[in-house]
């Protein structure tokens, strides 16, 4: 089975495309959640960094910066008990426990954020009506910051793994509570923790290639087209639940499973609104 092929389950693939190295590597990737805790060597960061600022930004205005936590004590903070919730629940290890052991092991957990706090010191600093003044307060601002902070990490993402650094994306720092945020990583308005991403080194890699919905579901041809019924991801399924371990039986249920209401996501919206991401 080709590289091509896994990635949709073993699927048949309708091309005689064959993928390069660099496509063959992305095509292979599967998360890992389990580290070696070796440390990444001095300046392999600020290199990978310096990767992820060489990434496109929108009109140049580079509205993004990344919080990275190396150390055993900066780590911990994430695992801390909050009172900021109703269920009072440890922060990380009530959301996902495999996010514990990833960050407990990785060489490095990368807080990444929409920053427009740069952007409204220069604006305070300067003569602009106010109609300038209020620009990083609108949806568009917002959502160039977001966009620029996940174009980075990715890039950061692929950029480690030529050098042997692998990792997992951690969607479970934006449910954090905001204040619990703003007080232990100092948080400016205007600031918003779009994800995390876990790096570090495996002894074992993870090889496991989890299937993704067929080309001709995601891929269209000059317009869109809706998918009309459920049935057309019966494909999917025949191979979704052989290579996923989980206790769902089709992608519908997963979809369900995972759009249950949980008052960490109901929260992100009063949480963009309190650090000034109010979508005007």
């Amino acid at each position: 089975m080709t590289p091509y092929q896994k990635r949709y389950g073993g699927l048949p693939v309708d091309t005689n495309v064959v993928p390069n190295e660099f496509i063959e590597n992305l095509l292979g990737r599967s998360t890992q959640r389990k580290f070696n805790g070796k440390p990444l060597d001095p300046g392999v960061l600020e290199l990978l960094i310096a990767a992820a600022q060489s990434a496109p930004s929108s009109g140049m205005l580079q509205t993004w910066s990344v919080i990275a936590l190396t150390t055993p004590e900066e780590k911990a903070k994430l695992f801390a008990t909050t009172q900021a919730s109703p269920s009072n629940t440890q922060i990380i290890g009530g959301i996902d426990s495999h996010n514990m052991v990833a960050i407990k092991s990785s060489a490095v957990v990368l807080i990444w954020l929409a920053d427009l706090s740069r952007l409204k010191v220069i604006l305070d600093s300067v003569e602009v009506d106010d109609r300038t003044q209020s620009q990083p307060t609108f949806a568009e601002y917002h959502l160039k910051a977001i966009v620029d902070a996940t174009i980075a990490a990715q890039t950061f993402y692929m950029a480690a793994e030529t050098m042997g650094i692998l990792g997992t994306y951690c969607g479970a720092i934006r449910q954090l509570p905001i204040e619990f945020l703003e007080k232990e990583f100092n948080l400016p308005k205007y600031t918003f923790p779009v994800f995390g991403t876990i790096h570090g080194y495996c002894d074992i890699k993870d090889t496991t290639v989890k299937p993704r919905l067929p080309n001709e579901i995601v891929l269209h041809h000059g317009t869109y087209n809706k998918v009309q019924s459920v049935d057309e991801f019966q494909k999917y399924n025949t191979v979704h639940t052989r290579n996923i371990s989980t206790n769902v039986s089709s992608y519908e249920s997963r979809v369900v499973e995972r759009l249950k209401p949980t008052y960490t996501k109901e929260y992100i919206g009063d949480s963009l609104r309190h650090m000034g991401f109010d979508f005007k």
